[in-house]
């Protein structure tokens, strides 16, 4: 009898304990697996539909990993759509992992979990209030055409930057109520519900209205929207170019007193295109260090001029940082991530400049020109060799004797003479 109950409670304990192993077959071909804290989905189709826990009134079915100790999520490539309500309110799962087969997400289905970043690499519908009550969201990549529906990132007060791409279908109603954005980007033909930017009514029934910057293309229904409701709206240029690097400040001769004659040239060129400034009226510092934040700053100036938004940024937020607004220009805009640093006031390197100026400017500006041989110190395995070599192809950046230097701190000079190529292609080294 006492062996019988030790074996009970055996297999009662591994029924009962959080390092799951299990696999099911769902409806459809769609499987999943937990090994320890991690669920994977597999199989080819759409997952099923769930309902939402404590409120089953018709018996509909509940996510069978409810309850269970996730922390990870995985979603196999062949899924195309997740199901609604399939990680409603559990909040141990912090990570997603999203394959480009999955082309909608179901109502709720992240509502109020943990999560802190997640990317869809394709084409994408989230529908209504997918990732609602996400306190601690504060990055979403859509590397293909999104549309959303109501309330999708509602709640959502890290959220601060949403780039949507180009052929970018539609925003619902109130898709962003109570978040916390401060930029977004939406392109041409995308529709936008002109309750897309409302916040929740206050107590005399009134719609405040966020400190939001929206960026977009004249004439669209984001910018007929944004005037209807008194938001900021920033119009792109028609054809983004070069030339809209311009004068901006006079420069006089002999301006700053520690630049030599030899790096002039491409000090007063940062200068009278306002992009750096000298640290006092007579002093530039040109081996003085220039900070992450610094270095961010002036690729969302980069970018900014670029496309013809007339230096306009989003408004900082009371108690922020002074470059968060740069920041959150430049997460929307695609330019960064904004996981990338975890320091904005470390000085920068020579690496993360190159990311960051590489991604200021579109590849056909940075057209290929140099004949020079790859840099010896930069593999593969070097934090933002990509851009690197893109910059070194079309002549922004040439390195020394020693190579390109990628760890080594980046210098005030320096930045200004990779600011000066990049904006003035008259400039490069071919």
């Amino acid at each position: 009898m006492k062996r019988l109950t030790v074996i009970f409670l055996v297999a009662l304990f591994f029924c009962l304990s959080p390092a799951y192993a299990a696999t099911t077959e769902q409806n459809s071909g769609i499987t999943w697996s937990v090994d320890g804290t991690t669920l994977t989905i597999s199989g080819e189709g759409a997952m099923p539909n769930y309902t939402a826990p404590g409120y089953n009134f018709q018996n509909e079915p509940i996510a069978p990993w409810y309850g269970m100790d996730i922390e990870k999520v995985i979603i196999e490539e062949g899924v195309t759509r997740i199901g609604d309500y399939a990680f409603f309110n559990m909040k141990s799962v912090t990570s997603v992992e999203i394959p480009g087969s999955v082309s909608s997400v179901g109502r709720y289905a992240f509502f109020d979990t943990n999560i802190t970043q997640i990317v869809f690499p394709g084409s994408i519908h989230l529908e209504d209030s997918v990732f609602a009550g996400c306190y601690n969201l504060h990055s979403v990549t859509f590397q293909g055409p999104a549309s959303i529906d109501a309330l999708v990132f509602s709640e959502n007060y890290d959220l601060t930057a949403l780039y949507f791409p180009d052929r970018s279908a539609s925003i619902g109603y109130w898709g962003f109520r109570s978040s916390s954005l401060k930029a977004v980007w939406i392109p041409a033909d995308t529709e936008v519900s002109p309750g897309a930017f409302y916040m929740s009514a206050d107590i005399h029934g009134n719609y405040p209205f966020r400190d939001l910057t929206v960026y977009g293309e004249k004439g669209s229904s984001a910018e007929q929207g944004c005037e209807e409701i008194g938001i900021p709206f920033v119009a792109r240029a028609e054809t983004p170019s070069l030339t809209f690097f311009r004068e901006q400040a006079k420069y006089p001769a002999g301006k700053f007193q520690d630049i030599a004659a030899s790096q002039e040239s491409a000090v007063k060129t940062v200068c009278e295109l306002g992009i750096m400034n000298g640290q006092s009226n007579s002093r530039f510092a040109p081996s003085g260090s220039l900070t992450v934040a610094e270095a961010v700053k002036m690729a969302a100036m980069v970018h900014n001029t670029y496309n013809g938004f007339q230096g306009v940024f989003p408004v900082r937020a009371q108690g922020a940082a002074w470059y968060q607004p740069y920041v959150d220009y430049c997460v929307a805009l695609g330019i960064m991530t904004g996981t990338e640093f975890d320091d904005y006031n470390q000085p920068a390197t020579r690496a993360q400049m190159a990311y960051l100026f590489a991604n200021a400017l579109p590849e056909q500006e940075l057209a290929e020109i140099s004949d020079m041989s790859a840099f010896p110190d930069v593999t593969d395995q070097t934090p933002y060799f990509e851009s690197i070599l893109a910059l070194q192809k079309a002549g922004v950046v040439i390195g020394d004797e020693k190579g390109y230097r990628p760890n080594d701190t980046i210098s005030r000079l320096e930045a200004a003479i990779i600011i000066s190529r990049e904006t003035v292609p008259d400039m490069r080294v071919s």
